[in-house]
């Protein structure tokens, strides 16, 4: 199982058990698996991510376990023999149990919140999350009580220097999806006025179908080319310049599962 299916994620801000229904598990019943999975509306592919990312969460491999069993929500209570709300900041999508040649047991839960639409442990149909340098490039930092402590802002670039910069624009970039694993791939290279990133875009017309990424999703990353160059990850801890500040960007993802002939068609790439 890949390290991402390995990480919390989240997907819905509120989540709970209401009084069961017919053909839901109750707290109490094991299902096995893979059979159960339908019991808890989970594809193939989301309930082997789920079972296979609690089994490393759990310190094992999936196969290493004799039997595995997929349980209802444990957190919610019963009032009369019915299960009733439980109220918490995260909803429940699955508990797994794994029984191990000794005997031992093992149990996990995936619970998703904020930022699951990423994940295939909270969706079956995950999201592509884009993730630009700038974001937040430009958080003031402070020290203590603001305003008296918060870093002072930096001047705009000078007239001359932004004439003589060079951005970084790519209208159209084709991503061939070959195999699984990670992508680096390069953009090329760029000026910024007074080492100053004014701002930053990418846009992903559309989602590649049959195409799973991690739910870190498509990264644009850049690093500074001069010897005392400091990371562009806070406007003011990187500081102004003197003159141009030279730059390299690229692309970072991870495939966990591909369709034959896979693309991935960006747009609108911009570093400036």
């Amino acid at each position: 199982m890949r390290r991402a299916l390995g990480l919390v994620v989240a997907a819905l801000l509120v989540g709970g058990c209401s009084v069961i229904e017919d053909g839901l598990i109750p707290r109490g019943a094991a299902v096995p698996y893979p059979a159960g999975c339908a019991r808890y509306d989970l594809s193939p592919v989301r309930c082997t991510a789920i079972v296979g990312a609690l089994a490393q969460r759990s310190g094992i491999q999936p196969d290493q376990a004799s039997e595995i069993w997929l349980l209802g929500d444990a957190a919610c209570e019963t009032d009369g023999g019915q299960q009733v709300l439980c109220t918490r900041t995260m909803s429940f999508a699955a508990r797994v149990r794994f029984v191990l040649a000794d005997g031992r047991t093992l149990e996990e839960t995936q619970f998703c919140g904020p930022g699951g639409q990423y994940s295939i442990l909270c969706s079956d149909d995950p999201e592509i999350a884009l993730s630009l340098p700038t974001d937040g490039y430009g958080d003031i930092p402070c020290m203590g009580e603001a305003p008296d402590t918060c870093a002072t802002p930096l001047p705009p670039p000078d007239p001359e220097w932004l004439a003589r910069a060079r951005p970084l624009t790519i209208d159209e970039l084709a991503i061939p999806i070959d195999h699984i694993g990670d992508y680096v791939v390069p953009l090329g290279e760029g000026s910024l006025a007074n080492g100053l990133l004014e701002a930053s875009s990418m846009e992903l017309p559309a989602k590649p179908a049959g195409t799973l990424l991690s739910e870190r999703g498509i990264q644009l990353r850049i690093e500074s080319l001069e010897a005392d160059g400091r990371p562009f990850d806070n406007r003011y801890l990187h500081g102004r310049r003197q003159g141009l500040e030279r730059f390299r960007a690229w692309l970072e993802l991870e495939v966990l599962s591909l369709a034959p002939g896979a693309t991935i068609n960006l747009e609108a790439i911009s570093i400036r």
